[in-house]
């Protein structure tokens, strides 16, 4: 009996039907990617940015000079409020415009106040402001906020794998089926070309 990897060798016709086998899976991967790669990049960096975030333990203490409060905008109108220091540089305020208005009347431009914070991929985040006994950002609820992203971050991680499971597979059941049945046909003839050869 022949080789068969000989015959795929030197035969010119199996080599070609090789190379739309080929192209056609890498057609396959192509079209599945259009869902797998976008999802997976997500998925990514909402978790490196989530996971970035330092353990409640891992948190920093100052001193500030408060300032003023400003409002950032950023991409597609969104924005963000920035407690602004004399000594300490700038923080993000994770609060709303409600909570902004009522801090920023309790505040006093040229006033030390305790902060503690955070640091992500890009900043610095606010996870606690208070003046002696009175506490303007609960530490309690900063740290309850940060396990209820670890959880949610659990939830979201299941999801867009389920999400590119589907994605993938509904692609490749439907959209890939001209792609499967050249394949089905290519190794066909592969299988028909060997046989002939291998019965001289």
């Amino acid at each position: 009996m022949k080789n068969y990897n000989k015959i795929v060798k030197i035969d010119g016709y199996i080599k070609n039907q090789n190379i739309r086998l080929r192209n056609m899976r890498i057609a396959i991967s192509l079209k599945m990617s259009l869902v797998a790669v976008p999802l997976t990049m997500l998925l990514v960096f909402f978790s490196v940015l989530i996971l970035s975030t330092p353990s409640p333990e891992k948190w920093e203490r100052s001193q500030i000079t408060y300032s003023d409060i400003s409002r950032e905008y950023f991409i597609r109108h969104r924005s963000s409020y920035m407690l602004n220091t004399t000594d300490e540089g700038r923080f993000v305020l994770p609060l709303s415009t409600k909570e902004i208005e009522e801090l920023t009347q309790q505040l006093e431009p040229g006033k030390q106040y305790s902060i503690v914070y955070t640091k992500n991929l890009f900043t610095k985040i606010t996870k606690s402001l208070s003046y002696g006994d009175c506490e303007f950002i609960s530490l309690d609820d900063s740290v309850f906020e940060w396990k209820s992203e670890r959880k949610g971050l659990f939830i979201f991680i299941v999801v867009m794998l389920f999400l590119i499971i589907v994605g993938s597979t509904l692609i490749y059941m439907f959209w890939c089926k001209k792609e499967r049945e050249q394949i089905l046909k290519i190794k066909s003839k592969i299988d028909e070309r060997l046989s002939k050869k291998t019965k001289r």
